[in-house]
């Protein structure tokens, strides 16, 4: 572990957290975040305290845009092992990726997501992040989803880990459990629904909220 500024810098962990799928680097942490305070502020929430505690290095990253929307677009209805594999062969470049073909993309890996990814990487190549940045969430979450690839959990991924959207929860099958079992009970809300519960309830920094929960039940397989 390295230590940054007021926080310790470690790489396997923000791996394991499943927010990157790579080592990391210092300079995706935001100097700005205050972690203890964040952590502090979370802490009145009673399911969020064993998640915290089992955690006390977790971060979320400010990750480059082009490498956020590829990785989570590929990630989508996908494994782990295969998707590390077929992102370990990507150059998160963009103009390295609008160079190549659906069959190339097919030949990583890619699957159905081929096709996806070479519209992708032509309207990423028009986007810039400052513009995008400047927007509200509501507005950022319209124009992520105009790109090809990009439903609802990918664009709340893209907002969290990348535009540092800390109040956006991602909703997957880990905290569609924590939704379902120890908030909600069962229901027939959506996914969306959720997130915009989760989101309502744990406030300005619910993204963070979802992200110890998902390492804790996850990687840790820890029950609430």
């Amino acid at each position: 572990m390295n230590d940054l500024g007021n926080i310790d810098f470690d790489p396997q962990l923000l791996i394991d957290s499943g927010q990157i799928f790579r080592v990391p680097t210092p300079d995706m942490v935001d100097p700005a975040d205050d972690w203890s305070a964040i952590r502090c502020e979370l802490s009145q929430f009673p399911e969020l305290r064993d998640a915290i505690k089992a955690a006390p290095t977790l971060v979320i990253l400010r990750q480059p845009f082009v490498e956020c929307v590829v990785s989570f677009i590929v990630s989508a209805n996908n494994n782990i092992k295969r998707f590390t594999k077929t992102l370990a062969q990507m150059h998160f470049d963009v103009d390295w990726l609008c160079a190549r073909t659906e069959e190339d993309f097919r030949r990583m890996g890619c699957g159905y997501r081929a096709a996806y990814l070479v519209k992708a990487a032509n309207q990423i190549r028009g986007t810039k992040y400052e513009v995008l940045n400047a927007l509200d969430d509501g507005a950022l979450y319209k124009e992520l989803r105009k790109i090809a690839g990009v439903g609802d959990k990918v664009a709340r991924c893209v907002m969290l880990y990348c535009f540092h959207r800390l109040n956006i929860v991602p909703v997957d099958t880990w905290i569609e459990k924590v939704y379902r079992t120890v908030i909600a009970g069962e229901t027939k809300h959506s996914r969306t629904k959720m997130a915009d519960e989760l989101q309502k309830m744990w406030g300005r920094y619910a993204g963070v909220a979802q992200q110890y929960l998902f390492y804790y039940m996850q990687y840790l397989r820890k029950e609430l």
